[in-house]
């Protein structure tokens, strides 16, 4: 579906504009509100994650992950540090929530937008890394500050961001097969860029050139990357699990990185 679509249904399901898609205010036709979450919905489902992830808010972060409980210290400092990348509150509870199905969308946005980051931390080109063990969250918190993106471009200014899985990388950037056009793209286009799950590539020299030259050229041009995987302490099983060369990719490009980590325990 591209946005013609959507702007179509939302408006078909609307009782204010009853399918025009405009309405009339102090005797001048405007865009009907309906219009707004259309975009807001268009932009979202760009994401790839899962339709169940997309409707979670800040607050749904509960630390319940699959059958664990992480740690409540650990996930609400990390929920708060992804929180504080997007807002100027520093927590989530503090910020009053956008009913997105309210017909003052605009007015209960134009309040979350008040309290956004999102154009200091690209003015800042803040890189966000998000590390933990598997199934701890951390593709939602991202989808989570990608949406936050989306609220802001679609109200305040054209920001661009592209959501890739490191899995798609390394395919688009096959020894055999480089796909040039995308990785310029993903290094140059965008203004933010998550990069999701990243694993160990086989392919390790050439992928640790490309991984390089993608974290060089964004953090000289200030545009964010973030990115969920694994840990990153500096130990000699990490190093050895996650590979010397990506870990020093890592940790070379250090332009207002942010880090935070997710992990479970048993209850």
């Amino acid at each position: 579906m591209n946005f013609e679509d959507y702007a179509i249904e939302y408006s078909r399901k609307c009782n204010r504009c009853s399918g025009r898609r405009y309405v009339e205010e102090k005797e001048k036709m405007v865009i009907c509100p309906c219009q707004l979450k259309a975009l807001i919905k268009y932009r979202y489902d760009e994401i790839p994650v899962s339709a169940k992830t997309k409707e979670l808010d800040w607050t749904d972060f509960t630390g319940l992950i699959a059958d664990k409980y992480m740690n409540v210290s650990n996930w609400k400092k990390s929920r708060d540090i992804a929180f504080g990348y997007c807002f100027s509150e520093k927590r989530a509870e503090e910020l009053n929530m956008c009913d997105y199905s309210n017909d003052d969308i605009e007015d209960l946005m134009k309040h979350r937008i008040s309290k956004s980051k999102i154009q200091d931390r690209l003015n800042e080109g803040s890189n966000l890394f998000i590390m933990g063990e598997e199934y701890s969250g951390k593709t939602l918190l991202a989808s989570l500050i990608a949406r936050e993106i989306v609220f802001y471009s679609v109200l305040k200014k054209d920001i661009y961001f592209k959501w890739i899985s490191f899995h798609s990388l390394i395919n688009a950037l096959s020894f055999n097969r480089i796909d040039y056009a995308f990785f310029d793209d993903i290094t140059y286009t965008n203004d933010f860029l998550v990069l999701d799950n990243v694993f160990i590539p086989k392919q390790r020299n050439f992928m640790y050139n490309m991984l390089d030259e993608l974290f060089y050229e964004r953090s000289n041009k200030k545009k964010p990357i973030i990115v969920t995987g694994p840990f990153l302490n500096d130990d000699p099983i990490t190093r050895e699990k996650l590979g010397n060369e990506i870990f020093r990719i890592y940790n070379n490009h250090k332009t207002n990185k942010i880090k935070l980590t997710l992990e479970k325990t048993n209850v």
